[in-house]
């Protein structure tokens, strides 16, 4: 089951990062948007040495 949500998940963000939209992740602290035209104050802010900060699911 957990494969099947994972395979979901990765289509949507595909589609959506090829459509040109923004996605709204969770960080377990709070909310945060990746993409072109995602608004400002969701952008996460990244350190010098932070990662993208991008928690992202493994291909299944």
């Amino acid at each position: 089951m957990l494969d099947c949500l994972q395979l979901a998940v990765n289509k949507t963000f595909e589609r959506k990062r090829r459509l040109g939209q923004y996605v709204v992740q969770w960080d377990g602290k709070a909310p945060f948007a990746i993409g072109d035209d995602a608004p400002e104050e969701l952008k996460p802010v990244l350190s010098d040495s932070a990662s993208s900060g991008v928690a992202e699911v493994p291909p299944s």
